[in-house]
């Protein structure tokens, strides 16, 4: 993974949350110098915990690793224009029903 989260694509996906349409409320919970976790409540009234990340190409290993650290969580997001994940880390994500996202598929995925 990357050496830290830079703190523009932070700031990029908390503003693209808080003008969300769907969106109610953005609160940050937890932080680390590689990744931020978001509470983001929706109008439908469900609750998303989000793991923003900044990595090139998030693999099988890097979503359990995610995983077995931050259990809570129900989407990783991968914040790096570049970065995406491999089909295997999707396959592992679908399995347990967490979402694996790119930035701009998340902001789709709250609709």
């Amino acid at each position: 993974m990357s050496d830290y989260l830079h703190y523009r694509s932070a700031q990029y996906f908390e503003g693209r949350l808080q003008s969300h349409d769907k969106v109610l409320s953005v609160r940050q919970c937890a932080r680390g110098s590689l990744y931020r976790i978001y509470e983001i409540k929706r109008k439908q009234g469900d609750i998303v915990l989000a793991y923003l990340v900044e990595i090139y190409m998030l693999g099988v290993t890097d979503y359990y690793g995610i995983r077995d650290e931050h259990p809570e969580v129900t989407s990783i997001v991968v914040a790096s224009r570049w970065g995406h994940y491999t089909e295997d880390a999707k396959s592992a994500s679908k399995s347990e029903r967490i979402g694996l996202f790119n930035m701009y598929e998340f902001f789709s995925s709250l609709f």
